[in-house]
């Protein structure tokens, strides 16, 4: 049985932007979750596959990006310059090149359930790279940046907070 995730689009549970945040890495450890349990699965019905690739689809080509523009445009910009923040910026691009990959494979899926034994190597080692990715990128920004947020002055922290509602609820 592939991985059940049920994140239902809903107001934050918080004005604080650090748990705004936090909260988008709930998601993406759920979704990294689930497009594992896809590249381990055999014997799946062809829905739930079909299902589990276009979830996964949707999540990392339209829903990542607000996350990813909420630290490139509202978090770090308010933040001094640092080692943190190019890494950041570079494990973002690392991510963008492992959806590339990705992206195909789960489209397929949606399409045609049945090929998941011929795109299962692929599927595998580029879900693989994309969990070690995030494993180290989630901690970073846990360990690191996030304490730089909550030390910002209230209209800072704010300010990023209603810009992350933006991106999220306004559309």
């Amino acid at each position: 049985m592939l991985h059940r995730i049920r994140l239902a689009k809903t107001e934050p549970r918080s004005d604080d932007p650090v748990d705004l945040l936090l909260e988008c890495h709930e998601r993406i450890r759920a979704f990294v979750a689930l497009a594992a349990s896809l590249a381990r699965e055999r014997a799946a019905p062809a829905e739930e596959i079909a299902s589990a690739a276009a979830r996964s689809l949707r999540y990392f080509c339209d829903a990542l990006p607000l996350h990813e523009a909420d630290e490139e445009e509202s978090v770090l910009p308010r933040l001094p310059a640092s080692a943190t923040a190019r890494t950041i910026a570079r494990d973002h691009a690392d991510v963008h090149r492992i959806l590339i990959d990705l992206e195909p494979l789960w489209k397929r899926l949606t399409e045609e359930p049945a090929a998941l034994a011929a795109v299962a190597p692929a599927l595998t080692e580029h879900t693989s790279a994309l969990a070690r990715r995030f494993e180290a990128h989630l901690a970073l920004e846990e360990g690191e940046l996030f304490p730089l947020v909550r030390a910002l002055p209230e209209a800072s922290r704010a300010a990023i907070a209603d810009e992350i509602r933006a991106r999220r609820f306004a559309r």
